[in-house]
Order: structure tokens, then sequence, then C-alpha cells
């Protein structure tokens, strides 16, 4: 009888602890405040997952986050990406040419002022990246340099 009592209580624990987590899910962000400086996402050409990259053009892990991610694109067919930056545009650019070369359809590139940085995303270390699904909830959020088999486990 104890045993049955103690399964019932875990269950109970598992199922209140899910709820909070799904009620603790923020959303995507409104973009307003993002200048897009090459390919603004469209609505009806959202994929599965949505990662937004914060990052900064002489920052090494965003350097290398983003060969990564280009090297690897065929594993994020379903996935949109929005590359974000405070930095001069001219920087991003550069970046983009140099990390993200030619014109992909689900990389959006976008500048944001920093004051609005926060304001949006709250408190960001760079680089920072954040993994949204379908209904646009944030699902992960990482800080710091991020391997691409952790990204992947979470588009699958």
């Amino acid at each position: 009888m104890g045993s049955i009592g103690f399964l019932i209580t875990f269950i109970l624990l598992l199922v209140y602890f899910k709820y909070v987590e799904l009620r603790g899910q923020r959303s995507l962000p409104k973009s307003k405040n993002i200048t897009w400086i090459q390919n603004k996402p469209l609505r009806e050409n959202y994929k599965i997952f949505l990662i937004v990259l914060i990052f900064h053009p002489d920052c090494d892990y965003c350097k290398y986050e983003a060969t990564e991610i280009f090297k690897n694109r065929e594993k994020f067919s379903r996935v949109n990406f929005w590359w974000i930056s405070y930095a001069k545009k001219t920087e991003i650019l550069a970046f983009k040419n140099k990390y993200l070369p030619g014109n992909i359809d689900e990389m959006s590139i976008g500048f944001i002022p920093i004051d609005k940085l926060s304001n949006i995303f709250g408190n960001v270390t760079i680089p920072h990246i954040y993994i949204y699904n379908n209904d646009k909830l944030l699902i992960k959020e990482f800080k710091g340099e991020t391997k691409m088999d952790a990204l992947i486990q979470f588009i699958k």
C-alpha cells in the first residue's frame, strides 16, 4: 500500500513540475525594434523551430558557431535563424559575408540598438542562443559558446 501511495505522489509531483515549467515558458519577443539587414523574416516561411542568436562580429565563439552552423546547415532544415547584433551594420554584414556566405532564405540578419537589446531579450551574454518551437515558445536557452550537438538535440 505504501509503494502505491509513493507512486501516486511521485506522478503528481511530475505533473506539477511539468505544469510549472510550461507556465514559465517565454514566448518569442516582438521584433519591432530589430532592423532587418538581410532576409526580413516572413511568417509564411517559418519552419518548425526558430533559433535566435545574439552575437557580436568580434566574438570568436560567434565566429565558430556561425561556421559550424553553415557547415552543418543540412541538419537545420527545419529551422529558421535570426542572427541579431548591436554592432555597426557594416560589421554585421562583414560577419555575415565571411561566416554565412550567400543568401540563405532561412537566415535573417538584424541590427538592434544596444539599449533595446536588454528590453527585448533580458540580460544577455555574447553569444546567446534562444530556441523557440513552432508555437514560438522558448524551449532552450544557451549562454556562451554552444556546440552544434547541443543545438541539434533540441530540433529533432
